[in-house]
């Protein structure tokens, strides 16, 4: 997308502007564009890890002990150590 400067701007200000050559004007335009897309593509990262975030954390809210020891007797027993060593008074 190439955009090609008009000679005058008025009302908007960029007169001040008359001395840049018309061809960095269009470097910079094309640098921004880029910009917009690198950009863009950050923000479309950023929203999938978002989403991913909140399915992993709703995954999480779903584990429990009886489900982490279920068909596994040696954390099984590791927790039921746990909580004998929890209820025994301090000696």
């Amino acid at each position: 997308m190439r955009y090609t400067a008009p000679s005058k701007c008025p009302g908007i200000g960029l007169e001040g502007l008359s001395f840049l050559h018309p061809r960095r004007f269009g470097e910079a335009i094309d640098e921004i564009d880029k910009a917009i897309v690198r950009l863009q593509k950050v923000k479309d990262a950023l929203l999938r890890s978002g989403e991913n975030l909140r399915l992993a954390n709703s995954k999480a809210q779903d584990v429990n002990i009886k489900k982490l020891t279920r068909g596994n007797s040696t954390m099984a027993a590791k927790f039921a150590e746990l909580a004998e060593g929890q209820t025994e008074p301090d000696g």
